[in-house]
């Protein structure tokens, strides 16, 4: 579930800063979209996520974050590797976004 691999990255990276992370009620709202997840014949993984931050309910941030890595050495065609990779991509897209999502939400 690509989705919740988002949301369970982003919380994670936000906790290790200190955030309280909610469902809701709360002025603060950071949304991800998934533009797109691939994997190419030359063995590249990669993933591209739109984020958005608001702010007391002003858009402070919306940007689209990409990553690509080459398949791991030993890397085999299963569903459990295709999951992997796919996890590791969004994960380093989320940190990747990180900075921004933190600089946002002091700084607006």
């Amino acid at each position: 579930n690509i989705p919740e691999w988002i949301k369970k990255a982003l919380e994670i990276e936000l906790r290790s800063l200190g955030y309280s992370v909610v469902e809701s009620g709360t002025t603060n709202v950071i949304k991800g979209d998934i533009i797109e997840t691939y994997y190419d014949m030359d063995a590249n993984f990669g993933g591209t996520v739109k984020i958005t931050v608001e702010k007391d309910g002003k858009v402070v941030l919306e940007k689209n974050y990409s990553v690509t890595k080459k398949y791991e050495s030993g890397f085999t065609a299963t569903a459990e590797s295709y999951e992997r990779m796919i996890k590791m991509i969004l994960q380093d897209t989320m940190k990747e976004a990180l900075n921004d999502i933190n600089q946002a939400l002091l700084g607006a």
